[in-house]
């Protein structure tokens, strides 16, 4: 099935939940990264597809998309991200928000979707957008940029330089720049 289908009729998360019960202890992740964007100020969809057209990836815009909440009306969608495994459950987070920092998108994502037992409303009317790369980011090149100490932010692709980030949309990493690679 065609995930434009999945996230228009149904709710979906980025988890399998063990015994049909939503709760972070009960989740499993899949190879699936799921961003939510809430405003335009600090990401436009426009950006976001064309930050998104150099790998595999989906954009969908959300059922609150151009609605005005609490006086405010912005464009509101979602960036999905396949990869090729699903991150262990206890490096998800620094996995999801290292992704993000990446792409250049993480001062941009709405921070209230990192827990474990996200789930997201479908939107039968949303617009959808689909990269044309084949390309799929790969576990390894997320992890390269994960510090070894658990308490330090990740690599900044803004202090490793553009040039890292050009490399790794173009797939060109050299293994100088890899971790157990």
């Amino acid at each position: 099935e065609e995930l434009h289908n999945v996230t228009a009729l149904q709710n979906y998360s980025p988890f399998i939940f063990l015994g049909g019960h939503r709760r972070n202890e009960t989740s499993t992740p899949t190879p699936l990264m799921v961003y939510d964007f809430d405003d335009d100020k600090l990401l436009t969809l426009k950006q976001a597809k064309e930050l998104c057209s150099h790998f595999k990836s989906l954009v969908v815009t959300t059922r609150n998309h151009l609605v005005e909440k609490k006086g405010k009306t912005s464009e509101r969608f979602r960036v999905l991200i396949p990869l090729d495994e699903a991150p262990p459950k206890e490096m998800y987070k620094r996995v999801y928000l290292t992704l993000a920092e990446m792409l250049g998108f993480k001062d941009a994502i709405d921070t209230q979707c990192t827990d474990l037992a996200r789930y997201y409303f479908g939107n039968a009317k949303q617009e959808v957008f689909y990269s044309s790369s084949e390309k799929i980011i790969t576990l390894k090149e997320i992890e390269a940029f994960i510090t070894e100490q658990p308490n330090e932010q990740p690599n900044s692709m803004y202090t490793r330089g553009l040039k890292i980030k050009k490399a790794f949309l173009d797939n060109k990493l050299s293994c100088q720049n890899c971790k157990n690679v």
